[in-house]
């Protein structure tokens, strides 16, 4: 008889089984699908003309994805977090928030969430409207909530992380495999804005 039922996150279910969420096969390695799901807002925001400029560095496993765009949102939603928090943490929530449903299925195969549950540290920056908010995941496990930690010049997005090689079955990230797959997007995407280094 189960007296006592345990509800884990959906951070926490996607590191106790990762192969459920990717593996590495046609589309590209571990961490270069795990970095397409990362690329999934910023060339929304390319494609919508809320951004102009997103930039990529790559080192190994781990990586920087900057935007010039609005910032993501950090309202308050229902169940205690904000806005950005729940596109961290909510399986399919960016996809769900495209405005164009075509670009969310191309952009959107992995969720975000796997992105954070499986890197050994993920930070998000998020400058907007005069603000500048952060958030530190170790392990997938958030250190704090969104956290208003100052003031902001500028405007954007930037999520840096590094991924935890137990997951990545050996896998780096590739420049070249992303020059690649930004190729097959479709025409909406302004790939020729996007800067890799």
């Amino acid at each position: 008889m189960i007296e006592e039922l345990s509800e884990l996150t959906a951070l926490q279910a996607i590191r106790g089984r990762p192969e459920m969420y990717v593996r590495g096969d046609e589309s590209g390695s571990v961490a270069d699908q795990l970095l397409q799901a990362a690329m999934c807002h910023p060339l929304a925001e390319l494609s919508c003309g809320t951004a102009s400029r997103v930039w990529v560095t790559l080192d190994k496993l781990a990586v920087t994805i900057a935007d010039d765009g609005q910032g993501w949102p950090v309202h308050e939603v229902p169940g205690g977090k904000r806005f950005a928090e729940r596109w961290l943490c909510t399986l399919n929530s960016c996809r769900d928030h495209k405005q164009h449903a075509e670009l969310g299925k191309a952009l959107c195969r992995i969720s975000l969430p796997v992105v954070v549950a499986l890197s050994e540290i993920f930070t998000l920056d998020i400058h907007r409207e005069g603000e500048h908010w952060q958030q530190i995941y170790r392990h997938g496990e958030p250190e704090a909530a969104l956290t208003l930690v100052g003031a902001a010049e500028k405007s954007g997005t930037t999520l840096t992380f590094v991924l935890n090689p137990e997951f990545c079955g050996g896998s780096r990230f590739s420049a070249a495999a992303y020059s690649n797959w930004l190729g097959t997007l479709p025409p909406t995407v302004p790939v020729h804005a996007v800067s890799i280094t």
